[in-house]
């Protein structure tokens, strides 16, 4: 199950002037962004194979359990709140450009992953003889992205502000000048962030019981009950960049020149993650005699990964 959610995207290019023939005064530019988005990832998946049940009143006799192989996973991305500013300041003067950005974004991601092979049972109320249980292998995968590290990596509250100041005119291999440019970039970002994942997979938890004898089948060529369970992986991945602020400005010719950059931040992240996987919790049980009984669990990995990136800004000018 995949889960994309892209809201509040917004991008914008503007030219000021060109050469002298094009020339271009008393520019006043204000852009004004407030983006305000609440997401609410909900996603439960449930994989199983096991829980099975053989049951006698009086003898069971070569019963066999075998079940597939049982996968689940859940897949959840958001790209909330970008912003990306580009403006160009040729042949002209007196210029006020203005970017203002305000992101508000609450984002609240829920993942449950269930999956299983085991669970099985053989039970008689007299003799369980040459019985066999084999799980297959398990999968549980549970994968939440919030921002850059997205598909389409555009940010969660992600404002990008470029600007050029003069140019090179290629028609006479000139500079084209621009002055009295006022530049002006606030970006101030808040988000809230709680991620909670649950992964369980299980190929134990079986059982055999007998209330007599519990071993071989000489008929079935059996020499004991015997559970075999498949491995086991279980995994969860909670990426957040959150919160980044990107200004770059070159000046190529230009004169009183102006560049304010403000990035005002806050971030209230909540990660929670609890990852299980089990092969074993397997059970053989005889009131009476249990011969040659026999437990073979399979691997078991659990892995939790959690990658915070907050706040960053990133402010570059180049002059000359």
């Amino acid at each position: 199950m995949k889960k994309l959610a892209i809201l509040s995207v917004a991008a914008m290019g503007i030219l000021i002037g060109a050469y002298a023939a094009q020339a271009s005064s008393d520019v006043v530019l204000t852009f004004t962004n407030t983006n305000n988005a609440t997401v609410t990832n909900t996603s439960e998946v449930d994989a199983e194979t096991g829980d099975n049940e053989q049951e006698a009143d009086q003898d069971l006799e070569g019963g066999e359990i075998v079940t597939g192989n049982a996968q689940a996973g859940s897949s959840i991305e958001n790209d909330v709140n970008y912003n990306n500013t580009d403006v160009e300041v040729q042949n002209a003067s007196d210029v006020t450009a203005t970017v203002d950005n305000v992101n508000n974004a609450v984002a609240i991601n829920l993942s449950d992953i269930w999956s299983s092979s085991g669970g099985n049972e053989q039970e008689a109320d007299q003799d369980v003889l040459g019985a066999r249980i084999q799980t297959g292998s398990v999968v549980g995968v549970s994968s939440i992205r919030n921002g850059k590290t997205g598909l389409f990596g555009l940010g969660f509250n992600a404002n990008i502000a470029k600007f050029v100041i003069g140019t090179v005119n290629p028609s006479c291999a000139c500079l084209s000048v621009a002055s009295d440019v006022e530049l002006t970039v606030d970006n101030d970002n808040y988000a809230e962030v709680t991620n909670t994942t649950e992964v369980d997979a299980e190929s134990g938890d079986n059982e055999q019981e007998a209330e007599q004898d519990l071993g071989g089948c000489t008929s079935c060529g059996t020499d004991g009950a015997e559970i075999v369970t498949g491995d086991v992986q279980a995994g969860s991945s909670i990426e957040n960049d959150v919160n980044y602020n990107e200004t770059d400005g070159e000046i190529v010719a230009g004169s009183d020149i102006t560049a304010t950059v403000t990035n005002d931040n806050t971030t209230d992240p909540l990660n929670s993650s609890e990852v299980e996987g089990n092969s074993g919790d397997n059970e053989q049980e005889a009131d009476q005699d249990l011969t040659g009984g026999s437990q073979n669990t399979g691997n078991v990995t659990a892995v939790d990964s959690i990658i915070n990136i907050i706040n960053r800004v990133l402010n570059k000018f180049k002059s000359g």
